[in-house]
């Protein structure tokens, strides 16, 4: 689905969905799935969230598991809601 937005005699469609990329999605995962010692305390759960809810992302795109690192950050809320 697109919109149509007409001016000075231009058309052009906007896009109404954003697409992400297979790697940038995989380096989000990482600039939030951090390690722990580097900013302890900095672990936003609303990016994997969202992400999981639209099944943008799958369990191998991070190392050792998407999942695996929502555990480890007791983000429970985000890991077991979107099995």
């Amino acid at each position: 689905m697109s919109i149509r937005r007409v001016g000075l005699n231009i058309t052009e469609k906007i896009p109404t969905q954003v697409q992400f990329g297979h790697v940038f999605l995989i380096r989000l995962l990482e600039a939030v799935f951090q390690p722990a010692g580097l900013q302890p305390g900095k672990y936003s759960s609303k990016i994997p969230t969202y992400l999981l809810e639209r099944k943008l992302i799958s369990d191998s795109m991070f190392e050792g598991g998407v999942l695996k690192a929502l555990q480890d950050r007791n983000d429970w809320v985000s890991s077991i809601g979107h099995l």
